[in-house]
């Protein structure tokens, strides 16, 4: 699954070999309840197409680590909708708020073992 490449990409730095593809990347986020009436179906299809390397070696259709870093940066800025918010307390508050609380939930073995990296 894709928690377990989560995990060790993480673990690794961003380095492991992590390649999610759109069906798990879309699956990790209904997982995470982000799915919903900011994100729907469609627009994490978009997230994801919209973050391909053409450049990198992770497979073709594969979401690597760094891809993955600003799916999640995409993923906060389509949540908020306060214009007069920067970009960087958007994404601040999502992790903060929105992002960690969820994955603690919903994956709390998976978080104990990253959560000194995160």
């Amino acid at each position: 699954g894709y928690s377990t490449s989560l995990v060790t990409s993480s673990q690794q730095g961003g380095n492991g070999d992590l390649a999610l593809s759109c069906a798990e990347f879309t699956k990790l986020l209904r997982d995470l309840e982000f799915i919903d009436h900011f994100i729907s179906p469609k627009l994490a299809q978009q997230i994801f197409s919209s973050v391909q390397d053409a450049f990198d070696d992770s497979g073709e259709g594969d979401m690597s680590y760094p891809e993955f870093e600003e799916a999640m940066v995409a993923v906060a800025l389509a949540r908020s909708t306060n214009p007069f918010l920067t970009h960087a307390v958007k994404v601040h508050a999502f992790f903060g708020d929105k992002l960690l609380p969820q994955v603690r939930k919903k994956f709390p073995a998976i978080f104990l073992k990253i959560g000194n990296v995160i």
